[in-house]
This record gives C-alpha cells, sequence and structure tokens, in this order.
C-alpha cells in the first residue's frame, strides 16, 4: 500500500510529539488513507490490495501492465467509465485458468473507442429480455491491437442485456474490400455457425440476429442509430 510509510511515520510523531505536530505531507496521506478505507474510492483509482477499493460497493482491486486499479463487475460496458469496456475476466486456480467473471476493465493502449453511441430498436422478432420496441440501446466499436484481420470488436447493449458482443465475442475486421460502400460491420454467421450473433452496420441501422442455439434463442432486432 503506497502510503504505510507515511501513516507509520505518522504514529511514530504521535507517540513523541503529540497529534498537534502532524501536519503537512503526513496528515494528507493520513487523511487519503482513512477516506479510502472509509470507502472514498472510485473505480479507476491506484491500488495494491482490495481493501483500497471501495468494497462495500462492490469494487476489487485488479492489476495489469499499468499496476492496479479498482474496479467493479458489470454486464454491460454501460455501467462503466466512459472509454472503459466490460470484458470477462480470468483467474488462476491450482494452475488452472478459469472465468472471473466480467469486470470494468481501463482502456489499454491501441484499445481505444472507435465509435459509440446510441441506437433505439425499431422492429423485433422473437424474445429477449427486457427488450422491445421503443428501447434504447447503446453501441461501441473497440480497437483490438493485433496483426490478424479481427482487428476490432463491436457491442450492442440495451440496459444489462447484450444483443451482439460482450466478454470475449463480437470480434469483426475494421473494414473489409468486399464491404459496400457505408458498411461499418458484416458478421453474417449466428451462434451455430461462428459462436455469436450476426451483426450488420450500415446507413444509420444496425441489424442483430442469431439462431436458436444463441444466448436469446432465435431473435432479430434492427436499431437505427440516434443523433449525438
Amino acid at each position: 500500500m503506497k502510503n504505510k510509510p507515511l501513516i507509520f511515520g505518522l504514529v511514530a510523531s504521535a507517540l513523541v510529539f503529540g497529534l498537534t505536530c502532524c501536519v503537512g505531507i503526513f496528515s494528507f496521506a493520513f487523511q487519503h488513507h482513512i477516506e479510502n478505507a472509509g470507502g472514498g474510492a472510485s473505480v479507476g483509482d491506484a491500488c495494491d490490495r482490495a481493501t483500497d477499493c471501495d468494497v462495500t460497493a462492490g469494487q476489487s482491486c485488479m492489476h495489469d501492465d499499468a499496476g492496479g486499479f479498482c474496479t467493479t463487475r458489470c454486464q454491460t460496458s454501460d455501467v462503466c467509465a466512459p472509454g472503459w469496456v466490460c470484458e470477462g475476466s480470468t483467474i488462476t486456480r491450482n494452475g488452472q485458468d478459469r472465468s472471473g467473471g466480467s469486470l470494468c476493465m481501463r482502456p489499454e493502449p491501441g484499445r481505444e473507442a472507435l465509435q459509440t453511441g446510441r441506437a433505439r430498436v425499431t422492429q423485433l422478432t422473437g424474445s429477449v429480455p427486457g427488450v422491445g420496441v421503443g428501447t434504447l440501446c447503446s453501441y461501441r466499436q473497440i480497437a483490438v491491437p493485433t496483426d490478424g484481420p479481427l482487428s476490432s470488436r463491436w457491442e450492442v447493449s440495451c440496459g444489462t442485456t447484450y444483443l451482439y458482443g460482450g466478454g470475449t465475442v463480437g470480434y469483426n475486421p475494421r473494414s473489409d474490400p468486399s464491404w459496400p460502400p457505408g458498411v461499418l460491420a458484416d458478421d453474417t454467421g449466428t451462434t451455430g455457425e461462428d459462436g455469436d450473433a450476426a451483426l450488420h452496420v450500415e446507413g444509420g441501422q444496425i441489424v442483430v440476429r442469431d439462431d436458436d442455439r444463441g444466448h436469446h434463442r432465435a431473435f432479430e432486432a434492427t436499431l437505427q442509430l440516434e443523433s449525438p
């Protein structure tokens, strides 16, 4: 924990000189630590361990190449900070990798949001929980650093429900020479064919469809992009 040496210094000073002499950086560090311990930490704050975060709000301390940061569980990226994404995490137990659930993850270099916005459902066949004609949803295209063709990942979510993407699915090319002008995404395979729903984005419209093997069974949703 970054503040621990300062807090030890504060305690030692208090024992010798009394609390009245604790000023400047020592009192600031002590106050900062108490605020964090009382739930003042926010998602995105730096951390070394879980207790540095607001555990009462369900936060945990996640580590990546840049260090530790406070994060929280999620179902869709809508609940995460702007620019952050809801992604499946992996934990290692007994030498085996297992799912750690989905967490709000901070953007990594080369993984910026290429497109983001809102879209409203105008047509729906089939049944998707919490989604109907008129439902306002969100979409985003996230860059994926790779030398391969699947260099972006799309998400279409309505509240806590993903129509497309999320977790470890939704990968697409950023463009394809075979696409007609105006096409932004064209994933033609459904879950039974390639493991996730089909997606087509063109002319201010998003179409998502899936088969009976999909999470929401067979459905087709048409969404109209909303003006910013």
